[in-house]
């Protein structure tokens, strides 16, 4: 899920989570944490924690994207949406993860995913959390300002990114890029992704100096 100049929307960055973004959030609305999830991180899923327990969202669905907007090389679709369904699985129902972006025309733009959403669920509220350093970029993405029409911004903060804001916890600095780097020096990334991604990331050799093992796609994926 990407504006038209995003970078990855979370998947290497710290998470340090911000009071005060939003004044009034509705009860039962969804909101949509994208990004490339290379791989999903303690941070993301506690990002999740806070979203869906902060802001009385009834659902944090998740959106990885299928490429990265700057060509950057990323593991296989298919296994970072494997580990976020992982990631997803500690919270009975309440994080989703989308298979989508196959279904999109747009080249992955948010503002194509929201209003595709938008017929799909055409009573449902939505928001979008963004990391704070994404959303310094964010004015130049293709029609931002219909994006925060059809979904209002949720910032989650990185650190050296402010928000306007104090923070009122910290959650862990922990990215993407550093699991992968630790991975391929063949170092322990026990407490930096939950124990379920470990072993996926085990099992499939990802992240290693040697291509990953292909992944056999289920009938039933869509």
């Amino acid at each position: 899920m990407q504006g038209s100049s995003d970078p990855n929307l979370s998947g290497d960055v710290p998470f340090v989570a911000m009071r005060g973004v939003l004044d009034v959030m509705d009860a039962g609305s969804r909101t949509i944490f994208g990004g490339s999830f290379d791989p999903p991180h303690m941070g993301h899923q506690l990002a999740c924690l806070y979203l869906l327990e902060a802001f009385e969202t009834s659902a944090v669905w998740l959106v990885p994207v299928r490429a990265h907007p700057g060509g950057k090389s990323l593991a296989p679709f298919e296994h970072r949406l494997e580990m976020c369904r992982h990631l997803a699985a500690p919270f009975s129902g309440r994080v989703q993860v989308l298979n989508i972006e196959s279904e999109l025309s747009g080249g992955g733009r948010t503002y194509e995913l929201l209003t595709h959403l938008r017929r799909r669920h055409p009573d449902a509220l939505f928001r979008l959390a963004l990391g704070s350093d994404v959303l310094e970029k964010a004015s130049g993405w293709y029609r931002w300002e219909d994006v925060k029409r059809l979904a209002p911004i949720i910032p989650l903060a990185r650190g050296g990114y402010a928000v306007g804001a104090a923070a009122p916890i910290n959650l862990p600095e922990i990215s993407s890029s550093e699991v992968r780097h630790r991975v391929a020096l063949g170092r322990s990334i026990q407490g930096l992704v939950p124990r379920s991604i470990l072993d996926y990331i085990h099992q499939h050799a990802l992240y290693r100096l040697s291509p990953p093992k292909k992944m056999h796609r289920s009938k039933t994926d869509n």
